[in-house]
């Protein structure tokens, strides 16, 4: 069951980064300008996330996610720094460590407690 929760928090971020980008909305956390991917032609033109999924979040849930990001600022400010980098502006480990200045390593390590902390948070809120 963790790791589907897991699962579901990790394709939940990618579906919050491609909302993001498909409403052309800054959330709070995002106020540089996003980097657009190129469409694919598999797609029909469409959009994907980082996955190669389409947009298929509700606003609603999108909102949740981005609520759960911002809380996490809280803790580390640079968590949700991190989740713009990768899920919105599509960004690798490496160019966000380079950023962040650590390790790609590490900002595995981060992107992995950031899933973590989004599922924790869903599965709490859904009580």
């Amino acid at each position: 069951m963790q790791t589907n929760l897991r699962e579901k928090a990790k394709n939940g971020l990618a579906q919050w980064g491609l909302w993001a980008r498909s409403k052309e909305l800054p959330s709070c956390y995002s106020q540089q300008p996003f980097y657009t991917p190129p469409v694919d032609y598999k797609t029909n033109g469409m959009r994907t996330d980082i996955y190669g999924n389409i947009l298929t979040i509700t606003d609603e849930h999108a909102q949740q996610i981005d609520a759960c990001i911002g809380c996490m600022g809280v803790y580390n400010e640079t968590y949700p720094h991190i989740a713009r980098l990768r899920f919105i502006n599509f960004r690798s480990y490496r160019d966000i460590a380079k950023e962040v200045g650590t390790s790609k390593d590490k900002v595995n390590v981060f992107i992995g407690e950031i899933e973590t902390w989004l599922s924790c948070q869903m599965t709490t809120n859904a009580a």
